[in-house]
Formats: structure tokens, C-alpha cells, sequence
């Protein structure tokens, strides 16, 4: 896939040209093309590797000698510029695109010699980010502007922040031992795909088995058995992967061109596909321990849903914490030659909110809150003192917060024995449920190729019929989750209701099915086409005309609302819950008329977007807020933008 998806880039669209195109129109379609076929290939299997850094010049990248690139993908590689000795750390986008008011804009980016990006760090369209300059974690340089040399940026927007003083360099080793890491790392992602493969080697065999003796009825019975044969024989993979290949992890420097590095990232790589091939396991009781098998410190009642980028051994959660989805907890800081571990530690009741920054070393106090795509404070005093609130990068202490609603203890934080038997026999449900609807659908796709070829004397057949096939498996998947929302939750309205209670579990029943069968499978491939919006239209969202929708980040879709030749762009999140002080509030969002949201920004309920109001790339709107008409915002939290 990676050696046909590079000549198919260069046949339908050549190279990207920096400049403004309409929607809709023929070279918006190329591009589109173009972009699906690059975002299904495997690229994540050579991420983090000198590998990375050829496929990209081959994609037409411009990129220098010993890059450091942790990202897998890059929307118009053409239009990047990377000097030599630059680092990319994981989660950092390269944003080389937007769609605002009917307009594909695409522009350039350009990382000069030493420079340093950030985990989560967005990089906008026509921006220069000097030599020996950094933009820190969780921060975002917007279109148009300049880090001079030597500069330290932080916060979205970002600001200038003193001067970058670089790390010391690890010791650079020899052409021999680069080239037997890189090598190593080139064997291992040649088999890494097995990872996914091997824990589903029981059901293939009962499969073939139960097809051959009952006609496949029997398959179909026993799926939920074989959905849970793999989810337990990925967890023991992802285990022992870790256990065998690095034992217990210190805290310290570790270089990049070592044994270390090379069983780091192999395990970590294992980690990452469970992480996505075991979604609904994710926010729920069964987590806990397989997070302690893995070596964390996992406080009694804790609520983990699915932290990224964790190096187990290092991390604590604190007893009665509340981990929310998204979160980068503990990553490895990527410095010149080398990766730096540290513990990473939150207390007892601290709450993390989604797609919030937790750098590596960090320690968080008790009864604290890091609000929505937020981080601690950047000095330790400050974020050890007990009971704060935290929002926005840089983080802004917030002097008072909205209470929750006065629910009972034994709802929140000490459920009783009936509720834990109630939630882990849902959880269980939302755990197998998946897998289970794709594994009968893979038995019926199966069954139909084969009487295919069995009917036509022939393989050659599959050639016209697969498409009609696959697509009719792809839809079959996304009428059952539509299905399942309208039986099990109907409409949805705004509400509150605590952590443990059966409308909660119902809803992440829902919730985590369409991430894992609908999202994925159908929605994915129709990123940026009228189709998606129907789609989430049978779900009960209210979409206009003419949107350009680029994310499948919505979940209580009856409380969303879209207004006609609206953006929400790449991975932007428009959030109708928040689970603070574990109770889960839910509000509408209304996004006006021509309105636009930026790549990975996030939209909180009860919020109004009204029509032509803009919202920049790595932005927050806060709960309850309204951006006037024709207006344009950026930052976390949003302000107005700078002319």
C-alpha cells in the first residue's frame, strides 16, 4: 500500500500548489481522492523511523538529514519545508489546510535547521518556524505568522516566550549502528501488522471450521464467544509485549539509535493498535486491570478512558481520578538524539478533560481540574497546589467553576455492589458488541464471495462484485449502530445525570459502538462528501446544505446543529457532554450559517457559533459562550483573532 499509494498521488493531483479553490469543484475532487488514499494507507507502521522521512520526500517533501518525524501523515506534503536536525514530536500537526466559506485554502510551512515542534503543537498554512526556534506542546502557530531564530513559542495562538535553549545533544553512534537500527525498525513494521492479525487467529479458524460442518449458522452463534476471545487474547498480547520486550521502564534518557528505542517503539506501536482496535474497552470497569497488568499505579474508583501515548510503569492515577478520552498522559519528550521518561502523576479526585496535556514529569494535586484541551501550569509550584482549576494553554487558573448538580456519593465516586454489577454487565455488552456485529458481517461477506466463485466457475468475478460486496458490509455496520442509537437512547436533550446510572452506560454503549463500527468503517472513507452528512442526519443530528465535514467527532448528534455551507474541519470536536465532577452534562451546540471550525478545536455545549463566525485551528469555545456574526476567533480559550 505504501509503494501504490505514492505514483497515485503523482497521477490524479501532481504536486499541491499552495492557493484558494472552490468547493465542490474538480481540483477540490483530486485532492479529495488523493487524500483518502493517503489516509488509508498504513503509514502509523514506519511513524518515528528515518523510514517515515523517505515515503514523505517521496510524496514530495522537502524534508534534511536526521529529522526526528513522529507524525504518519501530512495533507500537502509538497508544501513543506523541514531542515536538518529538526524534531516532530507525536500529535503535532502540520496543518497545510483549511476549508473556510466554500474555499479549500492551502498553503505552505516551513521548520528550519534544529528546530523543535511540540506532542500536540499545531503548525498552520503559510507559517515559518525559524532555526534553533520551538513551538511547545499543546501550542499553535497561526497562518500567516514567523518564530525568528532561536525563539520559544507557547500557547494557542502562540506567543513568544523567551528564548529555546535546546538539550544537549545524546551522542551521535556510527553508520553502522544507524543502519542496523534502522534496519531493526524496518523488519519490525514489515511484521507489525501482525499484531492485529494474530489475536484474531481463533475466530478465522472457527470460522473456516463452523462455515465447513453447519453452513455457518454455528458461526454466527458462537461470534460473541470469539469477539471475546480476541479482546482478551489483545490485551495478553499488548501484556506480554511489554512485560518481554522491556521489563520495567525508569525513569531517564534513552537514545534514539539503541536496543532500547527499538523494543520502546515496537511496544509501543503494540499499545497504539489496541488502543484502536480495542476501543470499548476504553471508560469502562474492565480497564482497570489491564492497565495494572501493564505496570500503572491505578488508584481504587479511578475512570480511565483512553489515555495516549502512556509509558505505564511511570504513570499513577490517583485514587477516585477521572481520566476523559484524548488525553496525552505522560508522553516521551523527544529531544536532540534521545527520548526523556519521567513519572507522571495525578492525585486522588483530579479530573483531566478530553484531549488535554500531561508532559511527561508532570504531578498534579489532588481534587484538580485541567479542563478541556488544556495542560498544568508550566511551573511546578503552581500546579501542586490542591483543589485549582486549570483551562487553556498556557494554563489560565479559573478563580470559581459552575457546580454540579448535587447527586449523591454513592452515584459519583462509592457506587453499591448492585450498580457494579449492573455497569459490568452492560460494559461487557459494549465490549464484545462490536466485534461481535463484525465478525457475523464478516461471515456473511464471506459467504457471499464464496458462492460467487462457486456460481461463476472463478475468482475473476471478485474483481466487479467485491466493491458491491464490502460496501454492502460497510452499510450493514452502519444501520445496525443507527439502529441501536434510536433503540436504546431515542432522542437525546439536554440533561445531567451522574457517572453511575443506567443513562450513562446506555449512552457510552452507543457512543463507543459508533466510534468503533460506524466511524471507522463507513463515515472515514466519506470524510468531505455530501454522503457523511446523511449519515449523521439518521442519527438526529441537523446538518444544512453544502457542509464540508471532516470529523466524526459528535456524539449526542440530536443536540447538534449545522447550518448550511458550514466547516468543521479535521478532528474538530463538537462536545454536547462534559463528564466534570462525575456527573455527565449534556447541551446543545448551534454552529450558524457559513460558520467554520478549525482543525482540532473543539466546540463545548450550550455554545453558539452565529453565521460567518470563524474559529481557529487548536481553539476552545467554552460552555455557554456565543461568537458574534462574521467574526473570527483562535486560541484555548477562544479570543478574538489578531488582524
Amino acid at each position: 500500500m505504501l509503494a501504490l499509494s505514492i505514483p497515485m498521488k503523482w497521477l490524479i493531483i501532481g504536486r499541491v500548489k499552495a492557493g484558494e479553490y472552490p468547493l465542490w469543484g474538480l481540483y477540490y475532487f483530486r485532492w479529495w481522492l488523493t487524500r483518502r488514499i493517503l489516509a488509508a494507507t498504513p503509514v502509523q507502521y514506519i511513524a518515528a523511523t528515518p523510514m517515515i522521512n523517505i515515503y514523505l520526500r517521496l510524496l514530495g517533501a522537502r524534508i534534511g538529514r536526521d529529522v526526528y518525524t513522529g507524525i504518519d501523515y501530512i495533507d500537502a506534503p509538497d508544501l513543506v519545508t523541514i531542515a536538518d536536525n529538526v524534531i516532530i514530536s507525536g500529535g503535532a500537526v502540520l496543518s497545510t489546510i483549511c476549508v473556510e466559506r466554500g474555499l479549500l485554502q492551502i498553503g505552505s510551512v516551513s521548520i528550519g535547521r534544529g528546530a523543535f515542534v511540540g506532542n500536540m503543537a499545531v503548525v498552520e498554512r503559510d507559517t515559518v518556524i525559524g532555526e534553533g526556534a520551538s513551538l511547545d506542546d499543546l501550542s499553535c502557530l497561526p497562518t500567516g505568522m514567523s518564530i525568528a531564530d532561536g525563539e520559544r513559542w507557547t500557547g494557542s495562538p502562540g506567543r513568544p516566550n523567551g528564548a529555546y535553549h535546546s538539550p544537549a545533544g545524546h551522542p551521535l553512534p556510527g553508520k553502522t549502528i544507524k543502519a542496523a537500527v534502522t534496519a531493526g525498525l524496518l523488519a519490525i513494521a514489515i511484521v507489525l501488522p501482525l499484531a492485529e492479525v494474530l489475536p484474531i487467529a481463533p475466530g478465522l479458524v472457527a470460522l473456516i471450521e463452523l462455515n465447513g460442518r453447519s453452513g455457518g449458522w454455528a458461526f454466527y452463534a458462537a461470534a460473541p464467544l470469539l469477539a471475546l476471545s480476541y479482546v482478551l487474547s489483545m490485551c495478553a498480547l499488548t501484556v506480554m509485549a511489554k512485560w518481554g520486550l522491556l521489563g520495567r521502564v525508569k525513569a531517564g534518557r534513552y537514545s534514539i539509535w539503541s536496543s532500547f528505542y527499538l523494543r520502546y517503539w515496537l511496544a509501543e506501536h503494540v499499545n497504539d493498535t489496541a488502543l484502536t482496535l480495542l476501543h470499548p474497552i476504553f471508560a469502562t470497569l474492565y480497564v482497570r486491570p489491564w492497565h495494572k497488568a501493564l505496570g500503572a499505579v491505578v488508584g481504587a474508583r479511578s475512570e480511565i478512558s483512553s489515555a495516549s501515548a502512556v509509558s505505564h510503569d511511570l504513570i499513577e492515577f490517583g485514587e477516585e481520578s477521572f481520566i476523559a478520552d484524548g488525553v496525552s498522559f505522560g508522553a516521551a519528550r523527544v529531544e536532540p538524539g534521545a527520548l526523556r521518561l519521567a513519572s507522571t502523576r495525578v492525585g486522588r479526585r483530579t479530573f483531566i478533560g478530553n484531549s488535554a496535556l500531561l508532559p511527561t514529569g508532570s504531578y498534579v494535586a489532588d481534587e484538580t481540574l485541567i479542563g478541556v484541551m488544556s495542560m498544568p501550569p508550566e511551573h511546578p509550584d503552581d500546579y501542586r497546589e490542591r483543589g485549582a482549576t486549570w483551562f487553556g494553554s498556557p494554563a489560565l487558573k479559573l478563580p470559581n467553576r459552575q457546580a454540579s448538580a448535587p447527586f449523591d456519593e454513592r452515584v459519583r465516586f462509592r457506587p453499591t455492589k448492585r450498580l457494579i454489577a449492573t455497569r459490568l454487565a452492560i460494559e461487557y455488552v459494549r465490549v464484545t458488541l462490536s466485534l461481535t456485529v463484525f465478525l457475523v458481517l464478516s461471515g456473511v461477506m464471506m459467504s457471499a464471495l464464496t458462492d460467487v466463485m462457486a456460481l461463476q466457475n472463478g475468482a475473476w468475478w471478485l474483481l466487479p462484485v467485491f466493491p458491491v460486496i464490502y460496501m454492502s458490509f460497510n452499510l450493514g455496520a452502519a444501520l445496525f449502530v443507527i439502529a441501536l442509537k434510536w433503540l436504546v437512547i431515542g432522542k437525546y436533550r439536554p440533561r445531567v445525570a451522574p457517572l453511575w446510572s443506567l443513562f450513562v452506560w446506555r449512552s457510552e454503549l452507543v457512543t463507543s459502538t459508533y466510534e468503533t463500527l460506524m466511524s471507522p468503517m463507513m463515515l472515514e472513507p466519506l470524510h468531505g462528501t455530501p454522503y457523511i452528512n446523511m449519515f449523521l442526519r439518521l442519527l438526529g443530528a441537523r446538518i444544512g446544505r453544502r457542509v464540508f465535514t471532516d470529523t466524526t467527532d459528535i456524539t449526542e448528534f440530536d443536540l447538534v446543529r449545522v447550518g448550511d455551507d458550514v466547516a468543521p474541519n479535521s478532528e474538530c470536536g463538537l462536545q454536547t457532554h462534559l463528564f466534570e465532577d462525575r456527573v455527565m452534562k449534556l447541551g446543545a451546540i448551534e454552529v450558524g450559517d457559513r460558520a467554520s471550525v478549525g482543525t482540532i478545536s473543539i466546540v463545548l455545549y450550550d455554545a453558539v457559533m452565529e453565521p460567518g463566525a470563524r474559529l481557529g485551528e487548536l481553539s476552545v469555545v467554552m460552555k455557554g459562550e456565543r461568537l458574534p456574526a462574521d467574526t473570527s476567533w483562535e486560541g484555548s480559550p477562544a479570543q478574538v483573532r489578531a488582524a
